[in-house]
């Protein structure tokens, strides 16, 4: 059974190796996703100082030179320094960047271009759209198999003092390729297993967020019900949407706003409180267009323990649940797949004989 299950984990880990060393590349170069904008396109980021102005002066910058751009959602800048987004409705999404206290339309731009826009597909969907997407849940499940497995096949009692003191100097190549394995294999478990199974809750959130509240209760977020157009008044502009939507919620700051796709729909604000490690946040405002009226409202107190333990893939996975020290986290994650990945398919072609003994 057990030399089963090792040719069962190299096979597995070699088949998957491939996938798994983009996925790892990739997520730690996108740690500094921000910085690598900023130094690839500041054009993008050039907000002058004074402000950050209004919703409705950048709106009309945009429509100014951008017409006929389909408007769906707008990202509220998260310092002073960033721009207004206004995203298209879209797919893929369009973005506008804006700098509102100027009035000025900086530029725009597909999600899916530049550097950091290609690396964010191939890290989520493989370049390969909703199927690549699914790919990578999978990929992931194979993840947790192979640490589980390499656990298993690791374990041995009295080992791990062993396992803790590789030999990486004066043993033979092979030698120092096994127990580097191992060792990173059992210092970076804990990592590679968390981040391995966000990514696939993150993938198919919906069943893993059912079986969670299931499991330990919960109240997800609903649709806001649908409002009736008053007949003459006049559409609410985006700054008094937001004024409003700040003293609703005035411990919350707004972090999106989705404007209504029909004349039954409302204006949903998202927010983010400051304690919720979620850096978008997951309370949510739903208001009338026309008068402002809060329709329905969704806080993150008290969603409950399973939806609470949901909505904590996302800003884990990405490493802003470990605050100042998510960066080395995930950055650290994502090297120790590579390292699993070159010592193992090292020590799988060297038995069969690709390499010199």
């Amino acid at each position: 059974m057990r030399a089963f299950l090792a040719k069962l984990h190299h096979w597995t880990g070699i088949t998957a190796g491939l996938v798994l060393f983009v996925l790892a590349l990739s997520g730690s170069i996108l740690v500094f996703d921000d910085e690598i904008d900023r130094a690839l396109n500041p054009h993008l980021f050039a907000v002058e100082e004074g402000g950050p102005g209004s919703l409705d002066a950048g709106l009309a910058a945009l429509k100014e030179t951008r017409p006929d751009f389909p408007l769906a959602f707008i990202r509220l800048p998260r310092t002073p320094e960033h721009p207004v987004e206004f995203w298209s409705s879209d797919e893929p999404h369009r973005i506008a960047y804006v700098d509102a206290g100027a009035g000025k339309l900086l530029g725009t731009r597909g999600e899916k271009d530049g550097l950091v826009g290609f690396l964010k597909d191939l890290h989520i969907h493989l370049l390969m759209g909703e199927n690549g997407h699914t790919a990578n849940g999978i990929v992931g499940i194979v993840v947790l198999f192979l640490l589980i497995s390499g656990a298993v096949l690791a374990w041995r009692k009295g080992r791990f003092a062993r396992i803790l003191k590789p030999r990486l100097r004066g043993a033979p190549l092979a030698a120092s390729a096994f127990d580097l394995h191992r060792f990173t294999g059992t210092v970076g478990w804990a990592l590679l297993f968390i981040s391995a199974l966000t990514g696939v809750m993150l993938v198919f959130y919906r069943v893993t967020a059912y079986a969670l509240l299931l499991t330990l209760g919960g109240t997800p977020p609903s649709q806001p019900p649908t409002i009736e157009q008053v007949e003459g008044a006049p559409l609410l502009g985006l700054e008094e949407i937001k004024e409003i939507a700040a003293r609703e919620m005035p411990g919350a700051v707004p972090t999106w706003i989705r404007l209504p796709a029909d004349e039954k729909s409302a204006v949903v604000v998202r927010y983010r409180h400051e304690d919720d490690p979620h850096p978008n946040g997951t309370t949510y405002g739903a208001f009338h267009p026309q008068t402002g009226t809060l329709v329905s409202s969704y806080a993150w107190e008290g969603k409950g323990t399973g939806m609470w333990l949901s909505d904590l893939k996302y800003p884990i996975h990405i490493g802003d649940f470990w605050g100042p020290a998510g960066p080395v986290i995930v950055l650290a994650t994502g090297i120790v797949p590579l390292i699993l990945m070159g010592s193992g398919t090292y020590l799988f072609f060297r038995r069969r004989g690709f390499f010199k003994k």
